[in-house]
């Protein structure tokens, strides 16, 4: 018995849909190129986990090729392999993703910001926000807050130094203290 041919490069490139049908070309293992009529191309794995058959997508080709389609298509028969349902992963992966863009240090800077410029002259507010955006929100502004810790902040502030503005990174580090309120 022969075996079945694997995909190569130029056969993902050069491949199109079949009349009106969405086409697949199958790699193996279950990774597949899905192509649509009007030229998209899809990877997608098929796999079955508790007697119930699915398929994740892996990417848009060509931005993911088919070396690294195999590689992703790997790695979920190896969370497979544990039991490990790859869309739940992936949906649980996701959430996390989102609850720590909303819990950046960014968000939350933003969020504190808000609060208290109604305390402040809006010469003050303006010069907070400005040394915010400028010096702190690019360095640890998408962090989660939960994970910045002293040295990353000392890096910030001899970033600042270094500049020569050593009255702005003593500014910098009280607005960035806000820890104590």
């Amino acid at each position: 018995m022969a075996l079945k041919e694997l995909l190569t490069d130029l056969a993902c490139k050069n491949a199109t849909a079949e009349s009106a049908k969405i086409r697949k070309l199958h790699d193996g293992q279950g990774l597949y190129l899905w192509i649509y009529e009007d030229g998209r191309k899809y990877w997608r794995l098929r796999y079955k986990i508790h007697d119930k058959e699915k398929s994740l997508s892996l990417g848009v080709y060509p931005v993911v090729g088919l070396k690294q389609a195999r590689q992703f298509a790997q790695a979920k028969r190896v969370k497979l392999a544990s039991n490990i349902d790859p869309s739940i992963d992936r949906r649980i992966n996701k959430q996390k993703a989102k609850e720590a863009a909303a819990n950046s240090f960014e968000a939350v800077a933003r969020e504190w910001y808000r609060k208290q410029t109604h305390t402040w002259v809006l010469s003050h507010s303006k010069d907070v926000l400005r040394r915010l955006e400028g010096n702190v929100f690019p360095y640890i502004g998408a962090y989660p807050i939960s994970t910045i810790e002293a040295p990353q902040l000392l890096n910030m502030i001899r970033i600042i130094e270094h500049r020569g503005s050593f009255d702005l990174a003593h500014r910098v580090l009280g607005s960035v203290d806000i820890s104590h309120r």
